[in-house]
């Protein structure tokens, strides 16, 4: 049976890891700035994951991690809008691992050769329903904040898959980025002219009708490399052939 190669990134607890474990994908690096929830994907590698070795699941900000890519840093574009920093946030990154220096880190970055696929979910809180709903005027919440710094870290995302052209890439978020200005369309745009360049589709799926109580609806983007696209059927986020 072929193994696939992938990289979990903002992995949080491992959720999306689970599905790609059951389909036998062999984990390469995970990473999340939550020590807490890094520490629960530790402790179920052993059923999800028993090949993967637990140092490979790094806690830490992926600002620091993208660093050992030794590629440029993506682009910023900061308008002074405001930006909430909530104090969970805070916490989690003053209790995840300094990463800056880490001869570990550096030498699993270079390990890492022929990525199938990129999986995460880049974190969006700023276009959250609440979250617009409480900044400032209606005419900055329709301009639906591109430029608040939480909503800037796919480009972190963006970076791991420009430096690995996996074959495909699958980002999870929450639906409220459908209706926050264009903010999808940049995820689209930004992951089709990444690297070698994807074909890219989005869908919006909810748990209930995959065997999960509870009603909880999420946007999936799936980017599949040009130079594969050709030999693949893609289209509303449904592949129907992919080896």
């Amino acid at each position: 049976m072929n193994s696939y190669k992938y990289i979990d990134l903002f992995s949080g607890a491992g959720g999306l890891s689970i599905g790609f474990g059951n389909s036998d994908f062999e984990l390469t690096l995970a990473n999340d700035i939550s020590e807490n929830e890094i520490e629960t994907f530790r402790k179920n590698l052993k059923i999800t994951h028993p090949e993967t070795d637990p140092a490979n699941i790094i806690s830490g900000d992926i600002r620091d991690l993208y660093t050992y890519l030794d590629i440029p840093g993506p682009e910023s574009y900061q308008l002074n809008l405001l930006s909430v920093q909530t104090k969970n946030e805070i916490s989690k990154k003053n209790k995840s691992s300094d990463l800056k220096n880490d001869k570990f880190v550096s030498n699993l970055i270079d390990s890492i050769k022929d990525i199938d696929v990129i999986v995460g979910g880049p974190p969006c809180q700023g276009f959250s329903v609440i979250a617009r709903s409480k900044k400032g005027s209606k005419s900055l919440r329709s301009f639906g904040f591109v430029d608040d710094p939480r909503n800037q870290l796919f480009k972190y995302f963006l970076n791991f898959v420009e430096k690995f052209n996996p074959k495909l890439v699958l980002i999870e978020n929450v639906k409220g980025i459908t209706s926050a200005s264009n903010y999808s369309h940049l995820i689209e745009d930004s992951l089709a002219h990444t690297g070698k360049g994807y074909k890219v589709s989005s869908e919006i799926l909810n748990a209930k009708n995959f065997g999960i109580a509870q009603s909880r609806e999420r946007i999936f983007f799936i980017g599949l490399r040009n130079d594969l696209a050709s030999n693949y059927n893609i289209g509303n986020a449904k592949i129907q052939k992919f080896k």
